[in-house]
């Protein structure tokens, strides 16, 4: 004898009768065929835009205070009158990156000291390379 499955009418309207898993005879969850009900999810931390309240200038309160990277970084206060500069400090002064400020320091073209773990690079060590380098291209 062959019997036709028709659905229940609370099958057609969405509901679930039962599933596999519920019966204990599923290892893997079974989808629901009932529309969810969350809400609407936020986006992960970190990449909402910045409050306006936060990082702005006092004198135009329209600019952000943050500089990108893109853009050179204003000279620290102290920076014209201290002994030994960091070595982006130093690359700063000599306009050039990082890693080729490195280059230099390993090459020896440019003096530098260690204090404890920290490379510094003494102010006379970029006067120094810099009046070579004009004596060189002379």
């Amino acid at each position: 004898m062959h019997t036709d499955h028709h659905p229940t009418p609370a099958a057609r309207q969405g509901t679930r009768q039962g599933t596999a898993r519920e019966a204990g005879n599923f290892p893997y969850p079974v989808p629901s065929t009932t529309p969810s009900t969350r809400p609407a999810q936020t986006p992960p931390q970190g990449t909402r835009e910045r409050p306006a309240h936060t990082a702005r200038n006092p004198r135009n309160p329209g600019l952000s205070t943050s500089t990108p990277a893109s853009l050179p970084r204003p000279r620290e206060a102290g920076d014209a009158t201290r002994l030994l500069l960091t070595v982006e400090q130093a690359a700063r002064r000599l306009s050039v990156g990082r890693t080729t400020m490195f280059k230099l320091i390993k090459s020896g073209d440019v003096d530098s000291v260690r204090i404890g773990h920290a490379r510094r690079v003494p102010a006379e060590a970029l006067t120094a390379y810099i009046n070579r380098l004009a004596r060189n291209a002379a």
